[in-house]
């Protein structure tokens, strides 16, 4: 028994391999590729389960084909990512708006725009917390959630500008 993969429209055979009537195939995909996973008998076999195949054969195959299904799907999803994050990084480093991330109440990545508007370096700013933005008279107001415009206005008047 010698297996075949089908991989859109290459196939990869081992040497020797020559087609026979005696086969069971699956059919896989992952993104917008599919592929099939062939097994063939170079002779006649006597009838089993599914023709000359046992179930554990076929489920050997389908095994295999969701594994690779997976694998090609894995594949993909990094491939995007890092596309999107590539996308993401470009964005953001150019921007002239200050862009922050935080976790856990600390900077994990600032632009160079939120350097630029705060005056710390991208070292500094990610040694504070954003509420060490906020001016300490707004600080209440902020942990309250406050509201409305002339809030939001007396906020950002009260953000922290390293002199």
């Amino acid at each position: 028994m010698l297996p075949e993969f089908v991989l859109a429209t290459s196939s990869s055979r081992p040497w020797g391999f020559v087609p026979s009537q005696w086969s069971q195939g699956v059919e896989f995909s992952a993104g917008n590729v599919t592929g099939e996973i062939e097994v063939i008998y170079f002779e006649e076999r006597p009838t089993k389960d599914i023709g000359p195949f046992v179930l554990e054969e076929a489920s050997l195959i389908n095994s295999l084909a969701e594994m690779i299904s997976s694998a090609l799907t894995r594949r993909y999803a990094q491939k995007a990512l890092k596309e999107s994050e590539e996308v993401f990084r470009t964005l953001a480093e150019t921007v002239s708006a200050g862009i922050y991330i935080y976790r856990d109440s600390q900077f994990i990545y600032v632009n160079p725009t939120a350097e630029q508007l705060t005056g710390y370096s991208r070292e500094e700013l990610l040694k504070m917390s954003p509420t060490d933005l906020i001016h300490p008279d707004f600080r209440d107001a902020v942990a309250r959630g406050s509201s409305g415009a002339d809030s939001v206005g007396n906020l950002l008047r009260g953000m922290r500008i390293k002199s």
